[in-house]
């Protein structure tokens, strides 16, 4: 038994070139409206980030320094023993 037909679909009684015609001027519209959305999107995004600091950051020296120090602790620590 079976629920559904089976047959062609229905042809509209419209111009099927016509038809064509429409729905290209619908996709566009959708395109365009969704083209318009991003552009937007994109705008207020741009308005409220901030770009962020190109300038170099403080306290980087006191880093390379901390990190030197460090590795002449580790490497005392590791030689001293072997001439010992």
């Amino acid at each position: 038994m079976m629920l559904f037909a089976t047959s062609a679909r229905r042809q509209p009684y419209c111009n099927s070139t016509y038809i064509q015609y429409n729905n290209d001027i619908m996709k566009n519209k959708k395109t365009n409206l969704l083209n318009q959305d991003i552009q937007q999107r994109l705008q207020d995004e741009a308005e409220h980030t901030r770009q962020p600091q190109k300038e170099r950051e403080h306290g980087k020296t006191a880093q390379i320094a901390a990190a030197v120090i460090i590795a002449i602790i580790v490497l005392a620590g590791v030689i001293y023993p072997l001439i010992r």
